[in-house]
């Protein structure tokens, strides 16, 4: 008798966390203490996490830093961080 395939994982697309992520911006904005905070992206170079966050409410993102130890990666995330800057978001790479 031949073997079942296992089972295949839905792909699902990358902004499956959406309402999760709404969710949890919604509880910080209201238990946060009223002070700008530094945001660490963990995001990749396309700080997709810092413009979600800087959208549900600026007031949650004073500062956001990113780290990357790739050249190639470096220069990809400061390119984008150069047109979030332009948005008026404070970041650094």
């Amino acid at each position: 008798m031949a073997k079942t395939p296992a089972p295949r994982r839905l792909a699902y697309p990358g902004n499956k966390y959406a309402a999760f992520h709404l969710l949890l911006c919604r509880w910080l904005r209201h238990h946060a203490q009223a002070v700008p905070y530094q945001y660490v992206t963990l995001g990749g170079t396309e700080f997709g996490d810092v413009i979600s966050v800087h959208f549900v409410d600026p007031h949650l993102l004073g500062q956001a830093v990113s780290f990357e130890g790739n050249a190639g990666r470096f220069a990809l995330a400061s390119q984008t961080a150069a047109a979030i800057r332009a948005e008026g978001v404070q970041i650094e790479v």
